[in-house]
């Protein structure tokens, strides 16, 4: 009886893993939307990529990207574009304030039309508002 147990166990387990990876893959979301509205006295910097792998740091306790290639744009204005996330489903977006001048800034992302993050902050020199989105 034991056995049966373990047997019927396994297939459970099996199936339930199989279950749940079909559900990730739909989940996976593959269209990112970048909205920046700012009007700043200095370029910011605007870093987005879908082309990268990610490490734990264990200083800081956080999850980090390690970009491959990356889409840059230095804005001046309100921005706003989409960008394919291929089928990894990743995206990281990373918007940097390298001027002595305070900015105030609005950063969303957007994942297949739903909001994922929506911040409005004031960044000074050397500060950076990110957004990472990885399945793994």
């Amino acid at each position: 009886m034991d056995t049966r147990r373990r047997g019927s166990s396994r297939v459970f387990l099996a199936a339930a893993l199989v279950a749940l990876s079909a559900c990730v893959e739909e989940d996976t979301p593959s269209l990112a939307r970048v909205v920046v509205q700012s009007s700043p006295a200095a370029p910011l910097l605007l870093v987005v990529s879908t082309d990268f792998a990610t490490r734990f740091n264990q200083d800081t306790g956080a999850r980090e990207a390690v970009l491959v290639t990356a889409d840059t744009t230095y804005l001046t204005g309100a921005f706003d574009r989409e960008f394919d996330m291929g089928a990894q489903g990743r995206v990281y977006v990373a918007l940097r304030n390298d001027e002595a001048t305070e900015e105030d800034v609005r950063m969303r992302v957007f994942l297949d039309g739903s909001v994922e993050y929506d911040v409005t902050d004031r960044i000074s020199d050397g500060e950076t508002l990110k957004y990472l989105f990885s399945t793994f």
